[in-house]
């Protein structure tokens, strides 16, 4: 948390750096097992997309530098590799619950939508007609409210002092 951050003699957020497991025990949260070779090594491997910005409502992301990259970079290098902004509905890539994006066309294209809108918000759904995909017309905010006294002006590129730690 915060004040754990705040109370160390490094940044935490410094990729170079370890946590101590006396400041931060281990927790064992799941087990991986591998059991078994993929059966087709192109549909199981090469086109699987691993993009951190699909997260759940609810959650945001941290100040961490190395996230702030990949959040910007991930989705273009996938569009780049797949060749395809519809590379979310290639079977390896599909979410296992239904869900909904404002994407309507594009190269491989394998979802029907129906209805005129594919952007909200619109005026349809006052006129008697589907509003569109979203089911919470609000959408995603994300918290606005500083996280700390550091933090009250712009954001700029810079490294904290405690990066200067090389030894």
């Amino acid at each position: 948390d915060e004040a754990f951050a705040n109370a160390q003699p490094y940044d935490v957020l410094d990729a170079t750096k370890l946590i101590p497991e006396e400041d931060v025990p281990l927790r064992v949260i799941g087990t991986l097992t591998l059991n078994r070779n993929v059966d087709n090594f192109f549909a199981e491997t090469e086109q699987v997309a691993f993009l951190p910005t699909n997260i759940v409502p609810g959650i945001d992301f941290s100040n961490d530098p190395l996230l702030q990259g990949r959040l910007f970079s991930y989705l273009d290098t996938q569009k780049s590799r797949l060749g395809t902004t519809n590379f979310h509905q290639i079977p390896i890539n599909a979410p296992r619950c239904p869900m909904h994006n404002f994407q309507r066309d594009g190269l491989m294209q394998t979802m029907v939508p129906k209805g005129r809108a594919n952007y909200e918000p619109n005026s349809l759904a006052a006129h008697g007609e589907d509003g569109g995909p979203r089911q919470a017309p609000a959408g995603f905010a994300t918290v606005d409210a500083a996280t700390g006294p550091e933090e009250t002006g712009d954001k700029l590129r810079i490294r904290s002092e405690t990066f200067a730690d090389h030894y």
